[in-house]
């Protein structure tokens, strides 16, 4: 029985992909993706996170994101395919609402996006199976974590930003998900004030 889980989703760092698109999905951090990663790093740690564990997606710019939070936590990193993010195409099916207001239960979702949304959820469960309690760290992609929130929350028609190093956190209580907050830049903009 899971006791109390704080999960935090990141996404990675700036990449060079995220400036030119043409070079690929698989590419390196940034310059600025580096001072992101680090920031995110000392940010947690003065916050006083004490990470369990980090999983992350194998891409460059996730697993480069994985590795500058790490150094100030010097946990285990488990690089997982199904964090891995969607050549995009899942976008094109993720539902949408007739209405701001409307409560839509039996939509049915689109075959590429409900594959994705399957893999990356394997992860989820994966996670969930092996930590109880205390806090994990998943870096992965927007897309990646967005179809994980949509997914958690049984509400596909939601689109969940998520910026470059921008956190979600929640809490498994055993019963039910809590959300502490979304696309949390606070260790940017503290940065960005020196």
């Amino acid at each position: 029985m899971i006791k109390k889980l704080e999960v935090l989703f990141v996404r990675h760092g700036q990449s060079f992909g995220n400036l030119d698109k043409n070079l690929g999905p698989d590419t390196s951090l940034t310059e600025k993706g580096y001072k992101q990663a680090s920031n995110l790093g000392t940010w947690l740690r003065e916050k006083h996170y004490k990470i369990n564990k980090i999983f992350c997606s194998p891409l460059n710019r996730a697993h480069q994101t994985a590795e500058i939070v790490n150094e100030y936590f010097g946990v285990e990193i488990v690089y997982d395919n199904d964090l891995i993010e969607s050549n995009g195409e899942h976008l094109k099916e993720v539902p949408v609402r007739s209405h701001p207001f409307e409560v839509n239960s039996s939509l049915e979702l689109g075959e590429i996006y409900e594959k994705f949304c399957y893999r990356v959820m394997q992860a989820m469960s994966r996670i969930l199976k092996y930590n109880e309690n205390g806090c994990v760290l998943i870096i992965a992609h927007a897309g990646t974590i967005s179809s994980i929130l949509r997914s958690i929350l049984g509400v596909h028609t939601l689109m969940i930003n998520t910026d470059q190093t921008g956190i979600h956190s929640l809490i498994w209580d055993g019963k039910r998900w809590i959300i502490q907050y979304l696309n949390n830049q606070e260790h940017l903009i503290e940065n960005n004030k020196q």
